[in-house]
Order: structure tokens, then sequence, then C-alpha cells
């Protein structure tokens, strides 16, 4: 019998958990307009038509297209009189519609920040967190370590750094920006012009989705403090400090219904396209977004184009944080929006309070949310009003999640020229390679363990150190072969570094015993035959020879000290080199030999010791076989019997 009512009292308790969550996504889905949805029509040139069939399908003379919002997807806004029609049938008509590629509603979004119980507290503790302001010793960001290493502004190579803010404007006045707000140069304000040919009249400030100019200042009591987290300008003597010291912030107007989201990340989207296809002559070097909102409960299946975006923004390099509900909801299980969409170029945020513990009203999921980042009672910069004066506490996930989206653009002002390239070359490779560094630089926590994807919560250092020292520098000495050819004839051959930024080697030499190296920069890396117009080498000399990698600004340690003597003897006739060509080289064992002369030329493999390990013959196009090989370096020599003709050359083998 108590076996029986134990079992009732489970199943009730699953029961109305699953009725609970039903409620939740319900009520979700139901928070969106009643008079306009979004469409995504697939060919921007026929939507009207679709517009057209279903005034008629469904005698709904007002439905009409309000406003074009996205031209990358592309996307419209379409509204209606909702006492002439319901909302369900219009989405679910215009998604039937083979001119239709996605219809949805268009959800009302909530911003996510939670009022702070202390406006004017202490400092900026998750900087540093000594414990005196009460809570937990060592319980911040290691943000002066990473400072050590970089204060934002821009890439090794001068690219301006630009994190895109979506929220309700920031206090343009506020006097802690400094010069960190982005403006538009290209742009000429207030002149009714689209100056630079983007499709933005007059986006000098900003972007406003709802008002369509860059009237990004009107509000900013959530923005300002959102805003000031990643980039109120540090080292200038006044107030506080961003994540960046130095670094642009774009503020776009918008969040809310769910059109203005899909316009808001289209604009940052717009502004790094245009930055990508110009070699960065127009738009922005836009690397991040930053979204303190969304929805309670949204599920990514209703709002498709939505969670698109990000896919679509990593596309050309943009990495967005997105925070999470402000409630001890599982993601996993209840759904969110944005945390829940499914890119690999979200990243989605819980909070964590100076105890270093998540805090109860902040959303998890093992599978959803990337990690926690410190939000409540973070110090910042107010909007006069808002919440006191022009600094005060921040909370909430909204106060979680810029402190990531900051720490993006502080890993990619790091000095590192290859991976500044490659943010330039293969914009979303490099965008990847930011989220899955910063996700690897995170410190363990044990009120993350087992409900956030990496059990850690965000540590600026051990972001910006991860660049640091995965960066592919100008750092490894060079192997090279190196014989003497001939009187006037010296042969280096330099075996692959595998580093992008090689653009060549330094070889220097002088004769043992002389204090003067002789230096020339040689720009290929395959095997270099140097011959000199007058005869360098003496017989019975010695000679030291060295060797540096030349990369595109800087250059690698010298290598170590070869030593030859000039032995015409050990030339088989004093002959002349034959020239061929071997790739790949280094090879998994399969070499193709290629040569310049016609005829039939014999070849001899030896390793490292001398010892012969292969010979036979070649003609024209062939391949040597050492697959069996062990790896490591061999040489090949190439030789004809009969005229003397000769060379060798180091095999690499994988």
């Amino acid at each position: 019998m108590i076996r029986f009512i134990t079992t009732i009292t489970i199943l009730t308790l699953v029961y109305l958990s699953s009725t609970l969550s039903a409620q939740r996504i319900a009520s979700a889905q139901a928070n969106i307009l009643s008079d306009q949805v979004i469409v995504k029509a697939r060919s921007a040139s026929n939507v009207q038509d679709a517009i057209v069939d279903v005034q008629k399908a469904l005698s709904l003379p007002s439905l009409q297209i309000k406003d074009f919002i996205s031209p990358i997807l592309p996307a419209w806004t379409v509204v209606f009189d909702a006492n002439e029609g319901n909302v369900h049938n219009v989405i679910k008509a215009l998604h039937s519609h083979p001119l239709i590629e996605i219809a949805q509603g268009d959800h009302v979004i909530e911003y996510r920040d939670t009022e702070p119980n202390d406006a004017l507290y202490g400092n900026q503790w998750q900087y540093v967190n000594n414990g005196g302001s009460g809570g937990a010793p060592g319980a911040d960001l290691d943000a002066e370590l990473a400072w050590d290493i970089t204060t934002g502004g821009f890439t090794a190579n001068g690219d301006e750094i630009v994190v895109a803010v979506i929220d309700d404007g920031v206090e343009l006045g506020h006097p802690d920006w400094g010069d960190n707000l982005w403006t538009n140069e290209a742009e000429i304000p207030n002149n009714n012009i689209d100056d630079d040919g983007n499709g933005y009249i007059d986006d000098y400030l900003g972007w406003s989705a709802y008002s369509n100019d860059d009237n990004v200042g009107s509000g900013g009591g959530h923005g300002t403090p959102v805003a000031g987290i990643i980039g109120a300008q540090g080292n200038n003597g006044v107030g506080v400090t961003g994540v960046n010291w130095d670094v642009k912030v774009m503020i776009i107007e918008g969040g809310t219904p769910e059109s203005r989201v899909i316009a808001s990340y289209s604009y940052a989207l717009a502004q790094r396209k245009r930055y990508n296809d110009t070699d960065g002559a127009e738009g922005a070097f836009v690397v991040s977004t930053n979204s303190s909102w969304g929805i309670d409960y949204g599920q990514p299946s209703s709002a498709p184009m939505w969670c698109a975006m990000y896919d679509s923004l990593g596309a050309y390099g943009i990495i967005s944080a997105g925070a999470t509900i402000n409630g001890n909801v599982n993601v996993d299980i209840e759904g969110d929006l944005p945390t829940g969409c499914a890119s690999d170029y979200l990243l989605s945020v819980t909070n964590l309070g100076r105890n270093d513990i998540k805090i109860n009203g902040a959303g998890y999921g093992a599978t959803t949310i990337d990690l926690g980042a410190y939000g409540q009672e973070t110090y910042t910069l107010d909007k006069p009003g808002a919440f006191g004066g022009e600094y005060g506490g921040f909370g909430g996930t909204s106060g979680a999640t810029p402190h990531v989206a900051g720490t993006i653009a502080l890993m990619y002002s790091v000095d590192c020229p290859a991976y500044a390239d490659l943010a330039l070359e293969n914009p979303a490779d490099m965008a990847l390679r930011i989220k899955d560094m910063l996700l690897e630089g995170v410190t363990p926590n044990t009120s993350l363990s087992s409900n956030t994807v990496t059990g850690g919560r965000l540590n600026m250092y051990g972001a910006v150190e991860a660049v640091n020292s995965q960066c592919p520098r100008c750092s490894q000495v060079p192997e090279f072969f190196t014989n003497i050819q001939s009187s006037n004839t010296l042969q280096v051959s330099f075996f692959d570094l595998e580093d992008d930024q090689t653009i060549g080697y330094f070889i220097e030499y002088r004769l043992e015993g002389d204090s003067i190296w002789n230096e020339f920069l040689v720009t290929s890396d395959d095997d270099i035959r140097i011959s000199f117009l007058d005869n360098l080498f003496m017989e019975g000399s010695t000679y030291e020879i060295r060797v540096r990698t030349a990369c595109q600004n800087n250059q690698s340690a010298v290598s170590e000290i070869r030593s030859l003597t000039f032995d015409p003897s050990s030339i088989e006739d004093n002959s002349p080199l034959l020239s061929l060509l071997v790739s790949p080289n280094p090879s998994n064992g399969i070499f193709t030999i290629g040569l310049e002369k016609e005829g039939t030329f014999h070849y001899t493999v030896t390793d490292t010791r001398g010892q012969e390990i292969l010979s036979g013959k070649l003609m024209g196009r062939s391949q040597i076989d050492g697959v069996e090989w062990s790896k490591g370096i061999y040489f090949l020599t190439v030789f004809e019997r009969e005229g003397g003709l000769r060379t060798t050359l180091p095999l690499i083998k994988n």
C-alpha cells in the first residue's frame, strides 16, 4: 500500500512539472504582437506577390508590408488589422506560400537586468576581489593580469576593434566614454543622405531600429551600464573602466519586438560585411555583439530567423554574447531565447555574484549555457536618474553577459599578427578560434560544474593568455641542411615550419675566425642554391653558416652554427647542379620527383648516418616510395653517370 501511494505521488509531480513547463512555453509563445509578423522571402523581388495572394486567401485587405528589416536575409515585417485577422492564421498562410521561406510571430522582448539594491556600491570588485567588500577573495576576472598583456583598442594589424551593443541606447553625454563610442566617419550627420552607400541614412552615431536613424541617446537606462561594462574608457582618471580600456562601442537601439532584434543584428552584420568586402576601407570591424535581453521560456523553433542570425553574423567574423533568463530555470528543458539558439557563434551566459556562486535567480543548462560571468552588483556606468548617479551597481544576466562580449574584443587586441591576418582572411574561422580559446580559459566553478557546458566562469586573463600563448609567432628557429656545391655555390634547404607568418629566411655566412657575418634574405622555402659571381669559397677553408626565420614584422632567434670545409674532391667531377623538384616535401611517404632535363638518371637515398637505404633510376616525373621509412630526415642524391650532373636534397618523412 505504501509503495502504491509513493508511485502515485511521483507520477503526480511529473505531471505537474510537465504541465508547468508546457504553460511556460505556451506563455512565451503567446508573447507575440497580434498585428505583426516577420517573413523571409525566397527572393526579394516577389514578396509583394505573396502578400497579395494571402490577402485574397484570408480576405484580409489590411495585410501589407511595413518595413524591410534585413537586406541580408532578406526579411520584412508585415502588418494587418488584428480586428480582421488572427495572427496565427496569418503566419500559417504566409508560411505555406511557395514564395515565402519562413513566416513567424514577432516576439516581444524583455530586458534582463535585476535592479541593483545598492546603486552606489563600492568599486569594481569584479576585476580584483580581495574579499574586502564581503565577497570571496579571488572571485574576480583576473583583469589586472589580462591588462598586463593588452588593454584593447586595435588588432596587431591596426584594425580598430568594435563591439555592437544592442539595447535601449545609451547616455551619450556620460563623461566616462572618452572617445570609446563608435561613430561612422563616412557618414555626414543629419543631411538625410546615405553618404557611404551602406543602405542606412544618417547612421553617424549608430542605428536605431525603431526610428531608422541614429537617435540612440534618448534612452539608455539599461544600455548605459551594459555598454559601460564593455568599454568605459580606462586609465583616463575619470570614474571606472570597462573590460577594454580602449575599444569602439557601436550603439544600436533595438531589441523588442523580435523584428527589431533582426533589424539590429542586420546593422552590425552589414557593417562587418562591408569591412570584410573592402579590406577595411569601409564599414566597421565588429567582432562581437551583446544582447542583455530575451524571452523567458522562448522556444528557438518559434524564432528561426532570430536564431539563424547568429550563424549569419558568425560567417562574417562576429561572435554574439546572449544573456539567459533571470530565474533558476534549466534552459535545456524549459527553453529560452536567445540562449537556447543552436549556433556555434553564440555564447550563452549565466550570472554569478561576488561570493563566486551562481545566482539562484539565473538560468542554467548543461548543453545550452556555455559559462558564467560576474553580473550581480557589478560596478559600472549609470544613466543619471535611472538607478542613481553617474555610476552604480548593476546586475542580472544583463550585467554578466557584457563582460563576455567585452572579453572577446580584448582577445582580438592581443599582439598576434597571424591571428590579425586570419581575422581578415577567414573571419569565421578566427571567430570560432576566439570562442574556443575563451571557453578554454574559464576558471572551474563548483556552482557551474554540472549545469553549464564548460563548468566554469569567465576569466579575462585565461582568455587573453590563450590567444597570447597559441599565437603562431615567428619564434621557431629553422632546421636546415647546407653544403658547398662549388667554389661559388652554396646550397641551403629548409624544413617546413608550418608557420603562416614565415616569409623567408635570413642566411648568414662567414669564414671561420672572422667577426663579421655576411647576410642576405631569401623568400623561397624550397631548396635554395645561391651562386656568387666570384669564387667565394676557398679549397680547404672552413665556413660557418647560420639562419633565422623571417616573418612579417619580426624574426626568430638565430640557429646553431654549422661548419663546412670546402673540399672539391668530395663533389664528383666538380659537376654542375641538376635541377629537380620534390613534392610534397615533407611527405607521408610518397615523394614525386620532377626532373627538368630529359633522360635517365640514377638516385640514392641515405639516412642521417650516411647509410644507403634505397637506390634506383628516375626518368621525367617519377615517384619514390618511403611509406615504410621511419619519420625523420633523409638525403636524396640524383646524378647522371655520364655527364656529371648531380644534386642532393633532403627528404622529410612525416
